[in-house]
C-alpha cells in the first residue's frame, strides 16, 4: 500500500511538472533543476535494464525524457545543452555501476531523493512560482511514503529518508512564505 502511495504522488508530481512546464514554457523557468533532471533519466534508464522492460518504468523514463527536453528549452547556449546531454550520459553510467551493488537500485534512488532535495532548496529561487506549491507538496508526499515503505531496509534509508523530509519540508515552507509575499505586493499594488 504505501509503495503504490508513493507512485502514486511521485507520478503526480511528475504530471505537474511536464504539464506547468509545457503551458509555462515561454517564460522559461525550471520546474526541475537540471541535476535532478540528469539524474531522473540515467536512473530511469538503468531500472528499466534492471527490471527486464518493467511498464511503470517507460512511463517515468517518458515524462522524465519530456522534463529533460523542457529543460533543454531554458537551456539557451548550444553548449550547455551539449554539456546537459553529457552530464546524463556520465551519469547513466555511473548509475550503471551502482545498480549492480547489492541495494544498488535502493541506495540510488535514496540518494537521488537526497540530491533532489537539496537541489530543489538551491535552487528555490530559480524555480518557476508556477506550481511550485503542489509540486513541492507532492514531492514531499511521494518521498514521505517511500520512506515509510523501505525504512525498515537499513538504518541508511531511515537517516536519508529523515534528511530528505527535513529539507522537503523546508522547502515547501520557503514556497508558501513566497506565495504569501507575492500575495500582500498584489494586494498593496
Amino acid at each position: 500500500m504505501l509503495d503504490h502511495m508513493q507512485i502514486i504522488f511521485w507520478s503526480i508530481t511528475y504530471l505537474l511538472i511536464v504539464g506547468y512546464g509545457i503551458k509555462y514554457r515561454h517564460e522559461r523557468s525550471l520546474m526541475m533543476p537540471l541535476f535532478c533532471g540528469s539524474l531522473n533519466i540515467a536512473w530511469e534508464l538503468n531500472a528499466i535494464i534492471s527490471s527486464n522492460g518493467f511498464y511503470g518504468h517507460f512511463l517515468w523514463l517518458s515524462l522524465d525524457i519530456i522534463i529533460f527536453v523542457i529543460n533543454l528549452f531554458i537551456i539557451e547556449r548550444r553548449i550547455n545543452r551539449a554539456l546537459y546531454g553529457a552530464m546524463t550520459l556520465a551519469l547513466f553510467i555511473s548509475l550503471w555501476f551502482v545498480f549492480s551493488i547489492p541495494n544498488g537500485m535502493l541506495v540510488s534512488v535514496f540518494l537521488i531523493d537526497l540530491v533532489m532535495a537539496i537541489e530543489y532548496v538551491l535552487t528555490v529561487k530559480r524555480i518557476s512560482v508556477r506550481g511550485k506549491i503542489p509540486i513541492a507538496t507532492f514531492r514531499l508526499l511521494g518521498d514521505f511514503f517511500a520512506w515509510l515503505c523501505y525504512w525498515e531496509y537499513s538504518l541508511f534509508v531511515v537517516i536519508v529518508g529523515a534528511i530528505v523530509m527535513l529539507l522537503n519540508l523546508f522547502y515547501l515552507c520557503y514556497c508558501l512564505e513566497e506565495s504569501n509575499r507575492i500575495k500582500d505586493l498584489k494586494r498593496k499594488k
